[in-house]
């Protein structure tokens, strides 16, 4: 079988059907590699889209203002809207940056790279980054924390 290293299907019904030995690889090739590449990339489209949703429905769900006994005014309503808002942004961007991540080096893998020296690689600077960047990251999460307990709202001046 003239198929090369990794025999597929597709390389066997090809070389039966023509005995072209350059046909099948390349067929082969055309089947494994970009379409997987470009399922990879749908998948993650597919992804960042689906959790956009499901984090902006969570996040509305959570700051709904209640009806009823005490209701809140519209003032208040208008910070809860802003604070979901808020949130909602921050937690699909660190959602999209995630799933694109996965997708590039799942990508990488396809092209037959050694992902291990390249996550160590990333290991050891985001150590350094982070002892290097430590207030930066305290005061992300301090301002973060501070917009869902809702002890300044967005657009206050302090």
């Amino acid at each position: 079988m003239p198929c090369g290293e990794s025999p597929s299907w597709v390389c066997e019904r090809v070389y039966e059907a023509t005995e072209n030995e350059a046909l099948s690889e390349a067929l082969a090739w055309i089947v494994h590699r970009p379409l997987k590449i470009l399922l990879i990339a749908l998948l993650a489209w597919v992804g960042v889209r689906l959790a956009k949703r499901v984090i902006a429905r969570v996040v509305a769900g959570i700051d709904k203002p209640t009806l009823g006994v005490g209701a809140i005014g519209p003032e208040a309503a208008a910070r809860a809207g802003a604070r979901a808002q808020t949130m909602s942004s921050v937690l699909s961007g660190l959602a999209t940056a995630t799933i694109y991540t996965i997708a590039f080096l799942t990508i990488l893998g396809e092209f037959d790279i050694s992902l291990g020296p390249l996550l160590a690689t990333a290991g050891i600077a985001g150590v350094a980054l982070g002892f290097g960047a430590q207030s930066m990251v305290k005061d992300f999460l301090a301002g973060f924390f501070m917009v869902v307990e809702d002890q300044f709202g967005v657009g206050d001046v302090i």
